[in-house]
C-alpha cells in the first residue's frame, strides 16, 4: 500500500517520478502498457510514490494533483493527451465521493489515486509539469460550450472536472488545459484516423 511519509509536495514528486519511456513508442492499449512498465519499474515507482508527504486534508491534496494533471497535460498534450486527461479527471472524480467516505478510506482512496497518477506519469511522461502558459482564454462559459459541441466524452468530464477544480483553486491552468483539449478535436474534426492516432486524439489497440 502507499504509505505518504516523504518530504516532497504532490507537485514536487510528480516531478521526480522517473520517466521510464521518454520520447519511445508506448506500444498497446495504455492499461497493457503500463502494467508492462510497473512489471519492470516497480520498486522505482512505488519509492517515487512514497515520497511524498502526507497532506492536510484530502481535499487540499485533490487540488495539488489536479493542478499538477493540468499542468501535466499541457505539457505532454502533442502526444498523449487522453493519458493526462485522465490526470485530472480521476482525482477530481474522488473529490465528489469525498462526503460518502469515512476519513479512513478517505486517505486509502487518496492514496490510490495518487499511486495511479504516479504510474501514468512513470509509463507516459515525457516532459516535466509547464510552469507557465500565457494562451489567451476563452470565458468559461465558451469553454464549455466548444467541448459539448465536440461529442467527445474526455472533452466534456474533462470540461466538468477543469471548470470544478478551477472554481475551488482558481488557477488558469485548468481552463487552458479544458480550452486545449476542445480546440484540438475541433482542429482534428477532418484528420484521418492515421492522424488522429499520431496526435494521440484516439487510443487504438
Amino acid at each position: 500500500n502507499p504509505n505518504l511519509k516523504g518530504t516532497f509536495s504532490f507537485a514536487e514528486a510528480l516531478a521526480k517520478v522517473p520517466r521510464f519511456s521518454r520520447s519511445a513508442e508506448k506500444p498497446g492499449m495504455p492499461r497493457q502498457f503500463i502494467l508492462q512498465v510497473i512489471a519492470s519499474h516497480g520498486t522505482e515507482i512505488s519509492e517515487a510514490v512514497n515520497a511524498a508527504t502526507e497532506p492536510d486534508s484530502p481535499g487540499v491534496a485533490i487540488s495539488l494533483i489536479t493542478e499538477a494533471g493540468a499542468r501535466l497535460y499541457l505539457a505532454n498534450a502533442t502526444r498523449h493527451p487522453v493519458i493526462f486527461i485522465h490526470t485530472v479527471t480521476a482525482p477530481a472524480a474522488l473529490r465528489i465521493l469525498l462526503p460518502q467516505l469515512p476519513a479512513e478510506l478517505q486517505k486509502v482512496a487518496l492514496s490510490r489515486i495518487w499511486q495511479t497518477v504516479t504510474a501514468w506519469v512513470a509509463a507516459y511522461g515525457d516532459e516535466n509539469p509547464i510552469v507557465d502558459d500565457h494562451t489567451a482564454l476563452l470565458p468559461e462559459a465558451e469553454i464549455v460550450e466548444r467541448s459539448v459541441e465536440t461529442a467527445d466524452p474526455h472533452a466534456i468530464k474533462f470540461a466538468e472536472a477543469c471548470v470544478r477544480e478551477f472554481h475551488i483553486n482558481p488557477n488558469p491552468m485548468y481552463l487552458t488545459a479544458a480550452q486545449d483539449w476542445a480546440m484540438r478535436l475541433h482542429q482534428a474534426k477532418n484528420w484521418t484516423a492515421a492522424e488522429r492516432e499520431a496526435a494521440g486524439i484516439d487510443v487504438v489497440p
